[in-house]
């Protein structure tokens, strides 16, 4: 039987990747969400290694890529909050591969690079697969 934070780290990141495809927008309150999810399935344990290597990373990507601020917070809650440092390159790299598809889906689709492309359900399908 899966546990309650863990169904509910699943249900936030659905509604995240919902939400992201519709309006290309992640709410502050299902981030909040998210992380609390998150503090409750690791037993209020932080990871300050794999957040701040995380928050480095998004923070420079938003700065220089265009990476969206609901995307940077979000990196950042789930680096703090729910990847341990050993399990940082697992995530990234399952991060790295669902957002491939998803990117040249929308720039085929819109036919220009300068698009916006939700990152919200690579990112909580890189959280959930590495977590699970």
């Amino acid at each position: 039987m899966a546990s309650f934070p863990l169904i509910a780290i699943f249900l936030t990141g659905l509604v995240i990747t919902i939400w992201d495809f519709k309006f290309h927008q992640i709410s502050n309150g299902s981030i909040s969400l998210l992380t609390l999810s998150l503090f409750l399935f690791t037993r209020g344990e932080i990871f300050w290694v794999s957040g701040c290597v995380v928050a480095i990373v998004s923070i420079a990507l938003g700065f220089f890529a265009g990476l969206g601020g609901g995307d940077v917070k979000l990196l950042i809650a789930i680096g703090f909050s729910g990847i341990q440092s050993s399990h940082i390159a697992e995530f990234l790299l399952c991060l790295s591969l669902f957002s491939l598809p998803i990117s040249v889906l929308y720039v085929a689709r819109k036919r220009t690079l300068k698009t916006q492309i939700p990152l919200g359900p690579a990112i909580c399908g890189a959280l959930i697969f590495t977590i699970v």
